[in-house]
This record gives C-alpha cells, structure tokens and sequence, in this order.
C-alpha cells in the first residue's frame, strides 16, 4: 500500500535500505526518486509470482509472491496453473500401464500397454514376459541363470545362481569354479602374515589364551579378570553388585542403599513402619508380663525392602495382630504346641519351621507361601493352613518346601474350606544337610485325589510316607532319597542320580511305573510280585521284607536283600547273584534259577550277613538253598547267626568277615562236606554245628576261639583244624568205628611248629568214647607237646 499522496523522489541508502522524500527535497538533493511509483523496480520477471512494493514508515521493500496452483504447476510462461509441463510430471512408476506423456495443453496423457500380443507384464521385473505353458518354454539357453520352471500364473521365473558361496558361475563351461586361494601355506604369505582358509591375513597375537593370563587389575567395582575366548583379550566381570546396592572400591564392598533395621517389639502395643530397608523385626511370646512381646493392638508395616519378622514362642497366646508387607515369617515354638491366626499378615510369600521342638500350627494364610523347615528334633508336627478355598479355586495349586537339615515328624498343608484342600502340586527342595519328614499329609495326598511331589537338590533326604501323591519326580535331585509311598493307585515314582532306596510296602503292583534313574538303588517291598510284569527302570537292588514270593525271572538284580520276621521265597533268581540278610528273620528260601538243570553243577550263592550295624540273626529259623553247590557266607557289621542250612546239594560253606558267625546244619544238607572259616578276620570266631549230618566231613576254624561239633554221628568220620585259638571241639558222638582227626594247622599247613598251635584253653569232648561222660581233653600250655587226659574223676 502507498503511505502518502505526494510525490516522491528515492535515494538508496548503504545499509539497503530505501528511504522515499517529498519532491520538496529536490532543492537539498538530487538523484532521489521513489522505486514504488517506477515501473518494472519490483518486477522479478517470473510470471508464477506476484509482484508488489510495499513503504512503511518510509522504508519500501519488494514481496515477490508465488502463484498458488493447488497440486498444480505454474506456467512460466503464462502464469496458468496446468497439470504439467513435461513428461517426468506425469509418472505414475507402474511400468505395465505404459509411459504417460505431457500434451501440448500441458494436459498429462496416459500410456498403452507396453507389451506385445502374446506377451504379459511383469510389473515386479518392468518387463514384458511371454506367457508360458511348461518349463521347457522357459529355458533361457543359460546355466548361470539356473533353472527355469513355469508357474501357476504362466510366467516363468529362474532359480538363480546355481553356484555356492565361493564359487563363480562359469558359463562358457557351464560349471561353478573355485578361485584358487591365494595360498596354500603360510610361506605363501607375507612377513607377519598366516594362510587361513586360502587367504593371507595378519597374524593376531592373543592378548590371553587363558583366564592366568589376565591379572587382577587391583579394582575391586569393574569384577573379576577373565580371557574371553573368542576374542582372546582379557575383559572385566563388571560390576559385582546385585540391583539396589552400590559398589566401595575404598572398602571393596557392595553397601546397601537401603540399610536394614533391626526392630524388636515391646510388651506395649507397637505401630511400626520399618521403610526401605531389609529389616527385622524380632518379637516374644513367653507368658511373661515383659516376654510377651507380641501384644493385641501391634500394626507393623514393613513397606519397601524384604523384611523378615521372628518370633521365639514359648506359650500357646500368641494373639492375632496386623502385619503388612512383612514377605518372611520365622517362628520358633519351644517346650509348647503352638498355634495361632495368621489371617491378617498380607504380603507373607516365606514362612519357617525355625529349629523348634514342639509342633507349630499357623493358620489362615490370604495367600500361598513358600514353607521352610529348618532343622526340628524329629518328633513334631508343622501344619500350615490357608484360607477358604484358597487350595480349591484353580488346577495346578503349588507350594515349595525348602529343607535344611530338616528333623520332622509330620508336615502338613490344607485350606480352611469344608474339604481341607491341600496343594496339587507340592515342590520339594534340598537346601543344606540331611533332611527327614516323616509324613507328609495334605488335601490332594491323603483323600480320593492324587498329586504331584516334585523333589530337587544335592541334599540326602528322608521322605517317611507321601500318602496318596500319583507322581513323585525326583529325576533332577543329586542327593540320596529314600521315600516311601504305599497307597493303591497307580503310581509313577522317578528318582535322580543318588543312591535312592524307594518303599512301597504292599501295593506294588503291574499298574506302578518305577525309574530309579542312576545310582545305586534300591526298591523294598513286601508284595507278592514278579518283577517282569513291573515297569522298572535302574533298580539295581531289590529289598523283601514280607511274607511273600518275589519272582526274579528274567531280571538279573546286582543285590537282593531279605528283612523282617516273615517267611521269604526269592524265587528264579539269576545265577551269582548277591544276598544280603539283615535283621532277624524269619524261614528264607532262595531258588536259583536252572540251578537244577543237567550239568549245573557248579553253582554258587554269596550271602552277607548284617548291614548297616544290623546282624543277621536267623537263629532257629532255616535257610533254605536247592541245587547250589557252593555257599559263601560273609559276616558283617555285628555277630550273626545263619540259622539252620537246608542246602541238600550243597557241598563247600566257605565264611568270611570280621564278625562272629554261627551256623547249624540239618540233616538236610546231605552233600555238606567242607566248612571253611579260615578266611574270617579281626576278632572273629566260628560256632560251627554239623552235628547231624550223616557225611564224613572236614571242618577248618579260624585263627581266634572257635566252637565246633560234630555229635551224633557214630559212624562218620570228621577232620577238624581249630587253628590257634582256645578252640572248644565237641567229639561227643564218636564212637570207635569211627575216626575223628584234630589236625593243628602246624601240622595241616606246615606254618610252624606244634607248640605253637596248642594254646591254654584248647578244649576237645570226646562224649562215651573212654566209658565215661563228658571225657574232655584240654590242650594245656605248659605241656606244650604233650596231652593230659581230664576224665571227671
């Protein structure tokens, strides 16, 4: 706009800027003149912008403004708004609808299909393609191509580069050709150069080749040194601090950023709200006027952190408080069963059996806990309950059991509903030490319903009865088990790499599925079964201690072991296998199977006696062998007594051991032959009692006192080595048709001279032979090479 209706005249300014003066001026200078009223002065000579001049405060400027065409161009030439003005302003980029072109109305116009009859676009490849009918069609005449093939839509396409990684596509010779590397050796190469691969590359020096080569570098907050062994450069750890803590190199320590409080209750009523830190709050129940520390009224809070709360509980009036946010609960109930209301300690994820001595209920939990069981005296109950139908609202209910050291009698976990719910799966995990629990009952293993029991750790463990649990997965523990589960469904029973001993009193059965996994391991059962109809898996020995028949064929056991007071049949048994007899016993029959068979005749059973400081003790009880030859007994642990030998095909009783061991054999035994305790050790001594065999026999004693007898038999001859010990030979039963022969083991063996095998106390009974009773000839000591004849009178 135009300031003024006067006349001006302009002059141009240095600092550009344009003054207008009335024509008045003209007098006081020349050569002004005002550019807004010259024509042509703002004109840019572009016909696609307007052009103005503008003077404020008698300053005029220039505004050159472009003409808007709305998604048009400007027509330079003109002014006009068009749709284009060459052909690159009309592209659409789609190939198949042709090229589009600018008219002469600058007007876009558009393209015709670039292919030719018989052809079809490819828009994804800008060409025109031929359509095709089969593969043949297609093929280009190239190797290098690969090979052509006919799609669906009737176009061809190409599987590309026939050719691997590393090879060229040759296609004057139609093949893949290897470039030959550009070495063969290291000589090939450079100085400080190696051949890798077919190429010269610098040789790297490792900064390390292991974690020695990399020192400590004197930090304590960047971590430990180490040899990376892919880059081999020596690298730090980083920082060694867990979230939440701060790393000091001035004391290389991680300081808590939160440091924890240590709060103990008073007898009055405490509102606490511990903060940030890992805290403890330690709390009293004695039944004392300043003991009872835990008080009606107490509200504690332990808002950030993870707080623990104690409690040592000496009286059974632990009231109901609230605590919130508190995550761990260790309780200590000593010289009295305790129990009390949990219902208002929200935020409990932990909660312990803390070393007590008497049982400990806590009841009502609002949500499940994780229950710890730190040591006990083995002879309390630990009972932890939830809310209604806390245990009862989903499948797949869980809690963990964590033991350490744990000594307890029963463990038992329901919710308070109608039905007392227990977990349906119930996570059992070694911490430390060695752990028993007697019994553990909850709602899913001891009603109608089967669960789970899960079991992990290194821990030796000692799970006394598991009720009516359908799984119990040991598979990844590593330590020894030893679990007992007897109920009548059907059960799957896995165990991990320790030595496990599994009982299953007497419900096992075909139905059952056993995998002891490796180890040593053990099944004891007192059911009637025959392995072979069982589903097992690596039980190398198997424990009876029923009054049942336990067939073995076809299973060859490393071990059998026979327990208890009952009469056991271990029936087609493999031959050479192991016995071991512990406790006292009832009749034990052992059937070797094919010992019987035409030309068996040289079968052999090794029984231990005694185990784990428990003797053998079959007393008058027999011990019945067919079709074995040789019997080997081994005594163990304590003093055993092998009961009476039923072994008619039995020739050879070797013993061995270092515990006392005796034994009598019936007449039955009517192939006995030769007893040897020679090989016995330590202390040991032999109460050898082949009285009522009928067969001329030799019995050889051991090193110590023995006790051997030979009665009853006049016609039978005997030959008796009692070795140096102060032996006590019974001859009662000789007669003079028959020939009974004391050889010391100086003469037997030649180990030394006579006088060092006759010994004070040496005693041999001779019965009736001299017309006496009780003739008795004592070996003394101070005859030496002489016998004196004791006759009673």
């Amino acid at each position: 706009m135009q300031a003024t209706s006067r006349n001006w005249t302009k002059r141009r300014i240095v600092t550009a800027l344009t003054y207008c003066v009335p024509a008045f001026a003209l007098l006081l200078a020349t050569g002004c003149q005002d550019p807004c009223n010259v024509a042509g002065v703002c004109d840019d000579n572009d016909a696609c912008t307007t052009d103005s001049c503008t003077v404020v405060d008698g300053a005029a400027e220039c505004t050159n403004t472009p003409v808007d065409c709305a998604g048009q161009l400007c027509n330079p030439a003109d002014g006009e708004c068009v749709e284009c003005l060459a052909d690159s302003d009309c592209d659409n980029s789609d190939f198949c609808d042709g090229a589009e072109t600018c008219g002469a109305d600058n007007a876009c116009v558009a393209g015709t299909d670039p292919c030719m009859e018989g052809e079809s676009c490819d828009e994804e490849a800008d060409a025109c393609v031929t359509s095709c009918t089969d593969d043949a069609s297609c093929d280009d005449g190239l190797f290098c191509t690969g090979t052509e093939t006919c799609g669906e839509d009737g176009l061809c396409s190409s599987s590309g580069d026939p050719c691997n990684e590393g090879e060229t596509c040759n296609e004057e010779t139609d093949t893949c050709d290897v470039p030959a590397p550009d070495c063969t050796s290291n000589g090939d190469c450079g100085a400080g150069q190696e051949c890798l691969n077919g190429s010269c590359v610098d040789i790297v020096v490792p900064d390390c080749n292991s974690n020695g080569d990399c020192p400590d570098d004197g930090l304590f907050c960047n971590g430990t040194e180490s040899c990376n062994t892919n880059s081999f450069e020596c690298a730090s750890s980083g920082n060694p601090c867990d979230e939440g803590f701060t790393c000091n190199e001035d004391t290389d320590t991680c300081d808590n950023n939160n440091p924890s409080a240590s709060l103990i209750l008073t007898n009055l009523i405490d509102i606490i709200n511990s903060g940030p830190g890992d805290d403890t709050i330690t709390g009293t129940r004695d039944g004392s006027a300043d003991g009872n520390t835990i008080s009606i009224g107490d509200d504690i809070d332990g808002e950030a952190g993870h707080d623990r709360a104690n409690f040592i509980v000496t009286d059974n009036s632990v009231p109901a408080i609230d605590m919130n946010n508190v995550e761990e609960l260790w309780v200590r109930a000593l010289d009295a069963a305790i129990d009390f209301s949990c219902a208002n300690y929200n935020g409990v994820t932990d909660v312990a059996y803390n070393n007590g001595n008497d049982d400990l209920d806590l009841e009502e939990f609002p949500n499940l806990v994780d229950i710890h069981i730190i040591r006990g005296d083995g002879n309390d109950n630990f009972t932890v309950t939830f809310a209604d139908d806390l245990l009862d609202t989903t499948d797949g209910e869980t809690v963990n059991v964590i033991v350490d050291n744990a000594d307890l009698d029963t463990l038992e976990i329901w919710d308070e509903s109608t039905n007392n719910e227990g977990p349906e799966v119930i996570n059992i995990m070694g911490a430390t030490g060695t752990s028993i629990i007697d019994d553990i009952e909850s709602g899913d293993e001891s009603g109608d319903e089967g669960g789970t029991i899960n079991i992990t750790g290194g821990v030796n463990l000692t799970l006394g009865d598991l009720g009516n649990a359908e799984m119990v997965d040991g598979s990844a523990a590593t330590g020894d088990l030893d679990i007992s589960i007897d109920n009548g469904n059907d059960v799957t029973i896995m165990t991990g790499s320790g030595d496990d001993i599994i009982r299953t009193g007497g419900n096992l059965d075909d139905m059952d599925d056993i995998d002891a996994g490796t180890g040593t391991d053990r099944v004891v059962t007192n059911s009637a079964v025959t392995v072979e109809d069982l589903t097992v898996a690596g039980v190398e020995e198997w424990e009876i201690g029923g009054a049942v028949t336990v067939d073995f064929d076809n299973t060859t056991p490393d071990r059998i072991i026979v327990t208890g007071n009952n009469a056991t049949v271990a029936d087609n048994v493999a031959k050479n296998t192991p016995f071991t007899l512990v406790g006292t016993l009832g009749n034990t029959t052992i059937n070797i199977d094919g010992a019987g068979s035409v030309g068996s005749n040289n079968d052999t059973v090794t029984i231990t006696f005694g185990e784990d400081e428990t003797a053998a003790n079959l007393g008058a009880n027999d011990l019945i062998i067919a079709n074995v030859e040789t019997l080997n007994f081994i005594s163990v642990e304590a003093a055993n007594n092998g009961g009476d030998l039923n072994a008619p095909k039995c020739a050879t009783v070797n013993i061995t051991g270092d515990e006392d061991f005796q034994f009598d054999a019936l007449a039955a035994s009517t192939s006995l032959t030769t007893v040897d305790a020679s090989g016995m050790t330590g202390q040991a001594e032999a109460d050898i009692d082949l009285s009522l065999i009928t067969q001329d026999s030799t019995i050889i004693g051991t090193d110590n006192d023995d006790t051997i007898a030979v009665n009853d038999n006049a016609t039978t001859d005997a030959t008796i080595v009692g070795g140096p010990g102060a032996d006590a030979i019974d001859l009662g039963g000789a007669t003079a048709t028959s020939v009974q022969t004391i050889a010391y083991l100086s003469v037997d063996d030649t180990k030394g001279d006579i006088e060092d095998d006759l010994v004070d106390a040496d005693q041999v009974g001779v019965g009736d032979e001299f017309d006496v009773s009780d003739d008795v000839v004592e070996i003394s000591g101070d005859l030496r090479t002489a016998l004196a004849k004791d006759a009673d009178n």
